[in-house]
């Protein structure tokens, strides 16, 4: 699959602790690859690369202002996630990758997920859904 990510990011008032740029944009074009082993496990690979721009305020104090500043930089991200998936239960790993903005900035995102389907699917002595999509002697 092709990839679109865009981003738009604005701060009303400066910190001195925090990047607070008066106005930041990025846009991404990358590729995904998707795949599945079998009906439980499924997965999926990223890589997007693009420009962000970034418009920062130039002052000697959080409330003095003396003008502003454009820069561009390149960004990258990678990226991935797994399913797996049970009768009743799905559960997920994902890990992202980026670097861009200016100075070197880098960030990495991981997650865990699982779920749990509640209240039961009908269909079956136990509650769990019958796999060949018949649920309550209904076709879904």
């Amino acid at each position: 699959s092709l990839l679109y990510s865009g981003g738009a990011l604005a701060y009303a008032r400066r910190s001195d602790i925090y990047w607070d740029p008066r106005r930041y944009q990025s846009h991404t074009l990358g590729v995904e690859w998707a795949w599945r082993a079998a009906d439980a496990v499924a997965g999926r690979l990223r890589v997007q690369r693009g420009i962000g721009w970034t418009s920062e305020v130039l002052g000697i104090a959080a409330d003095s202002v003396v003008g502003h500043r454009s820069r561009q930089a390149p960004q990258v991200g990678l990226g991935g996630d797994v399913t797996w998936r049970g009768s009743w239960w799905n559960a997920g790993a994902e890990l992202r990758w980026s670097r861009g903005r200016t100075g070197g900035y880098q960030a990495l995102h991981g997650g865990l997920v699982v779920r749990i389907d509640w209240p039961p699917a009908a269909g079956t002595p136990d509650g769990r859904a019958r796999s060949d999509g018949v649920a309550a002697g209904r076709r879904r």
